[in-house]
């Protein structure tokens, strides 16, 4: 059995497609809907589903971020594998057999289709064939060249057991699940990797840094419990390095045109650097040696206070 754990935050415009696409697979599976302070009719449909389906079951609790709903729906998983959906995003109706399947792995990954609402495709991001991946040294071995398809906990399969206490960090705003799937990794000792296709991910099209922007002291510690995260796999992979140490810097860029010295002069932020920057290529580390300088950074405010005004 899997536990689908649904967020819902004012879905009501795409929670039935989301619910229904689960509700059609065959099997004695759990859906579990958590509306998190919703404002719309989200809760009058989660109810509704519940009425209908025996196993459906409806959390209803303040409203207090993605985390915090799948934490909820954590707590009352039943099943022996948890797979996490965004209510705006489906499972497509040829992945039933897929996810019907008996699997024994820690973890399984899938490849999934990225779209618009409507489903037109953007783009297909799958594996190139199907592996099993046994023991920690493999998996090892398999992550550096593939953790892109870490960076969401979506078109995946939790072994519940190996989940145990193990919880999305509520404090965070960006790369949560990120956080979480690079924790659970820790854990793991098998992966099954699947070459098919088993999420439809709707793509808004929204700039991630404007979407989730934010200030320095939340993006640092984002960029700081990432890197505890990955840290803690015992890999090297210089395109985790790069995405987590930039996107989360795009996260408070205006916020550093304005107080450059609370980033250039965070000791986590100067600890990090000084470990990571080998991967960041020799332009970058000239351009922030620069953007480092005292003298230059009190140039930049200057500029943007006069450009503000």
């Amino acid at each position: 059995m899997i536990s689908f754990i649904i967020p819902v935050y004012n879905a009501q415009r795409t929670l039935s497609k989301c619910v229904e696409s689960v509700i059609r697979l065959v099997g004695n599976h759990q859906v579990i809907l958590v509306n998190d302070g919703s404002m719309d009719q989200s809760l009058q449909l989660c109810e509704r589903y519940r009425m209908e389906n025996r196993n459906v079951k409806v959390i209803d609790k303040p409203n207090g971020g993605a985390s915090s709903a799948r934490n909820a729906g954590l707590k009352v998983a039943e099943g022996e594998y948890v797979f996490f959906l965004d209510a705006d995003d489906w499972i497509p109706a040829e992945a039933a057999d897929i996810l019907n399947r008996e699997y024994s792995t820690d973890l399984v990954l899938f490849g999934y289709l990225r779209c618009r609402e409507n489903g037109e495709p953007i783009r297909v991001d799958r594996f190139e064939e199907s592996r099993l991946l046994s023991g920690a040294e493999e998996v090892k071995s398999f992550l550096p060249s593939h953790m892109q398809a870490f960076r969401s906990s979506c078109a995946k399969l939790f072994k519940k057991k190996l989940i145990g206490e193990l919880r999305f960090d509520e404090n965070m705003v960006f790369a949560e699940d990120n956080e979480f799937v690079l924790r659970f990794l820790s854990k793991v000792d098998s992966v099954y990797v699947s070459a098919e296709i088993a999420y439809n991910y709707v793509d808004s099209g929204d700039p991630f840094f404007i979407k989730y922007k934010q200030s320095i002291d939340r993006s640092i510690y984002c960029l700081k419990r990432l890197y505890d995260a990955y840290h803690k796999i015992g890999i090297h992979s210089p395109y985790f390095v790069r995405y987590a140490w930039c996107d989360t810097k795009k996260l408070c860029q205006e916020e550093i045109y304005r107080t450059p010295a609370r980033w250039y002069e965070n000791e986590d932020v100067q600890a990090i650097y000084g470990n990571i920057k080998k991967d960041l290529g020799m332009k970058y580390r000239i351009m922030y040696r620069l953007s480092s300088c005292k003298f230059l950074m009190e140039l930049k405010k200057r500029f943007f206070r006069h450009a503000s005004k």
